[in-house]
């Protein structure tokens, strides 16, 4: 009897250490879960605006589902994340003289700055076109991944400083709600470029500079 109750309770526990997590059936998905790491930047920069490239870095991720045919070489993406911008720049953004319009000014070449940067931080949805291979014998595929997101805004903010100051503020005026562009992947196995166009500019029409993010990075499925 002691042996009998031993093993039920073994397999019990067994049970219990083996049952699937939340995170887990998202994991155990093809790119279940997407992580990317991110160089951010504008287009159509003002005259005397210039980004910095290795320190605008930024970062998202995404759980998504998919609904493939029945090889499991094509089919769509869809899911929900969170992604956010950072922009670094000699710029800086003047809400205040012009209440109508947000203008952004370059910095004093002779001021000494060790951060400038504006940072926008979104809800998204995603959905995209998924093509990938049949898995190889190393368990592998290349995959290729083209599609749109749209995000809203949930929060902004600006961060500077130098030798003399340090400043953060939130709530840049005239910034778009939400914002929506091209979204694109290729890789294999559990790593990938990507790509992001965006076919809105980060300020309402005719309220501020006409800056239109793009970002390139890399991406992770664990």
């Amino acid at each position: 009897m002691l042996i009998t109750l031993h093993t039920q309770a073994q397999q019990s526990l067994d049970h219990k250490v083996t049952k699937p997590t939340a995170l887990s059936k998202i994991t155990n998905r093809q790119d279940g879960l997407i992580i990317s790491l991110t160089s951010d930047g504008w287009l159509e920069l003002p005259a005397g605006i210039e980004t910095h490239p290795f320190s605008s870095r930024g970062f998202s991720f995404y759980f998504m589902g998919e609904k493939m045919n029945s090889g499991g070489v094509i089919g769509l993406g869809y899911g929900i994340g969170m992604s956010s911008q950072n922009f670094s720049s000699n710029g800086y953004f003047d809400d205040i003289s012009d209440p109508a319009k947000t203008r952004m000014h370059a910095i004093n070449d002779s001021i000494d700055y060790s951060i400038n940067k504006l940072s926008l931080n979104y809800l998204d949805l995603a959905l995209e076109i998924r093509l990938r291979t049949h898995a190889n014998e190393n368990h592998k595929r290349f995959k290729l991944s083209l599609g749109a997101k749209a995000g809203w805004m949930f929060q902004d903010h600006e961060k500077y400083k130098d030798d003399h100051n340090k400043n953060k503020s939130y709530n840049l005026e005239h910034l778009n709600a939400f914002q929506y562009g091209l979204t694109g992947r290729i890789g294999y196995g559990k790593w990938a470029l990507n790509g992001y166009y965006a076919l809105t500019g980060i300020f309402e029409k005719d309220k501020g500079p006409d800056l239109v993010p793009v970002s390139v990075g890399i991406s992770f499925t664990p």
